[in-house]
């Protein structure tokens, strides 16, 4: 067969080079379209509801009724934690976006105390390691995390903790995991696992870069294996984080929402003016009443001047 300059230095026949060129198409298709390259489930299929119904999920409304997008590439852990705070109602700030509503997003998840483990500017060109994630959360009040890293664990105990958050109350699971042993498009990522099917092993990954991939189903083994990948950022294996917020609540009711002081200042004002309103309609009642009585009880003049004839004769 004809051979053809194929790369550098390379020589590759006519049929190589068309399958070549046939992998790259596909593969830049997949890239665009950000298409699921291996047999992951997607969560809006047949498929991927059937897993749903069939699953241990006492996280999933919860998570997915606070189910956010990251707002830049390096933000999956900072979009995380504003689901599982939001998810864990956590008394939250005003979302400035939104005054004088509370609610936790990328933004005021930062604190004084957290900006301390990684600022938005570190997190934003580098990114977030597992570690720093657990002391990032760790800082809000009644907040505890674990980190468990894969190289020190295993597939068994992985499966087993991830059942054990989501059959419980008041915690959640986040899961770092490297995105391209899953045949996806990318590098490190952290979402939440919002359920878990025992027939099927597989585990629900909310993936909060939603522009780019659905919610999707992967089997644990698979899993695991994108987990024990190893972090070139800080020289150890990725893993698994547990978030807990231990306050006693009944899940699903939570404590209510802190009070921002704006809403301070106009539940004082609205309080003023409702008794305001109050005195003043029952001044008007009282006023209302009296005047009444005295037209009801008081002779007219023509009364009167008949009464005083009356009087004289």
């Amino acid at each position: 067969q004809r051979r053809v300059t194929w790369g550098v230095n390379g020589s590759a026949t006519v049929v190589e080079a068309m399958w070549c060129r046939a992998v790259v198409l596909v593969g830049l298709f997949a890239l665009v379209n950000g298409q699921l390259i291996r047999p992951l489930v997607s969560l809006n299929t047949e498929e991927g509801s059937k897993l749903l119904l069939d699953s241990v999920r006492a996280d999933y409304l919860n998570l997915t009724i606070h189910f956010a997008t990251q707002i830049n590439g390096a933000y999956c852990t900072i979009a995380s934690s504003a689901m599982v705070l939001n998810a864990m109602a956590l008394p939250a700030p005003v979302d400035e976006d939104h005054v004088p509503w509370t609610y936790w997003n990328q933004k005021n998840v930062f604190n004084d105390d957290n900006r301390k483990v990684n600022n938005e500017t570190v997190v934003s060109m580098q990114g977030q390691a597992l570690g720093d994630l657990g002391r990032f959360l760790a800082v809000f009040p009644n907040v505890t995390t674990k980190v468990y890293y894969a190289s020190d664990s295993s597939i068994k105990e992985f499966r087993q903790v991830v059942v054990d958050v989501l059959r419980s109350r008041g915690d959640y699971l986040l899961v770092n995991y490297l995105r391209s042993s899953l045949g996806q498009i990318g590098s490190g990522h952290v979402s939440p696992i919002a359920a878990f099917n025992e027939r099927e092993d597989s585990m629900l990954i909310l993936d909060v870069a939603r522009y780019k991939y659905p919610p999707v189903w992967v089997s644990v083994p698979d899993l695991f294996a994108s987990v024990n990948t190893g972090d070139s950022s800080v020289s150890k294996s990725r893993g698994y984080l547990v978030a807990t917020y231990a306050t006693g609540y009944v899940r699903g009711i939570g404590p209510p929402a802190a009070m921002s002081d704006a809403g301070v200042v106009a539940s004082v004002v609205f309080a003023i003016v409702s008794l305001a309103m109050i005195v003043a309609a029952a001044w008007w009642y009282r006023a209302s009443k009296k005047s009444q009585m005295t037209l009801k009880f008081s002779p007219l003049p023509q009364e009167k001047a008949v009464a005083s004839i009356d009087d004289k004769v």
